[in-house]
């Protein structure tokens, strides 16, 4: 009678361990995974100064180019604290602000990301 106890109680255990791994992937599967903007279905940008309050819109390679920073970059889970030069309107209301030191934050979902010197000197030359 104790071994088939024993037998039932290791069965349970792996039952218990296997479960528990499978939560553990799901939460960090779901941390890793940035829930944000959703980068793959951008129709417009729209960038406005913030010193100067004009606009522009965002077309062709020099949108692509945007956009593909924007999804491939490394973002973080906080907002960095830096001065907005720049405010990014994506499909007429998510709302980007950009740093010309290189700094992008989504402050509706608390992102940010840093992007490279080759990145920031292209994205700053979009303004002049």
């Amino acid at each position: 009678m104790k071994k088939c106890f024993t037998v039932i109680t290791m069965k349970k255990k792996k039952i218990l361990i296997v479960a528990l791994l499978l939560c553990l992937c799901s939460i960090i599967s779901a941390c890793s995974q940035r829930q944000g903007i959703d980068f793959e279905n951008v129709l417009s940008v729209t960038v406005i100064s913030v010193k100067t309050g004009a606009e522009k819109e965002i077309h062709g390679e020099t949108f692509n180019n945007l956009v593909s920073i924007w999804k491939n970059g490394e973002w973080h889970d906080d907002v960095t604290k830096t001065v907005i030069d720049y405010i990014f309107v994506i499909n007429g209301n998510i709302e980007l602000h950009y740093s010309s030191y290189g700094i992008f934050n989504d402050r509706e979902n608390n992102f940010s990301l840093k992007i490279s010197e080759e990145h920031k000197a292209y994205i700053n030359s979009i303004f002049n």
